[in-house]
């Protein structure tokens, strides 16, 4: 069978040294990765930025265009819509948080 040799403590605990320096110092992800991500993330940030001044401009260009009778008309579609897209549950009138009163 298996002749086990003495190991002394010393050793014991260089080797355990070893390993738990030798993991710390490996880096998950190198520099130029994290760089690149930082970058990445930069460029989609100011792209999403771009495309809503775009699409703004497009917006209030196309308004531009009409005449007084479809602006109106745009515009009142334009306070129901977000009437409609703000609204709240019946639900959730019935069980929002109520909000506590300080005494001063």
């Amino acid at each position: 069978m298996y002749k086990f040799t003495k190991v002394s403590g010393k050793k014991i605990i260089l080797f355990t040294v070893f390993v738990f320096f030798s993991v710390l110092y490996i880096p998950a992800q190198s520099r130029t990765v994290k760089k690149a991500e930082r970058n990445k993330e930069k460029t989609e940030k100011s792209e999403a930025r771009r495309y809503e001044i775009a699409r703004k401009k497009t917006i209030k260009r196309r308004m531009e265009m009409q005449s007084p009778n479809t602006k109106e008309m745009m515009k009142d579609g334009e306070k129901r819509a977000n009437k409609f897209n703000n609204r709240t549950r019946w639900t959730e009138k019935i069980f929002r948080k109520r909000k506590i009163k300080k005494r001063t």
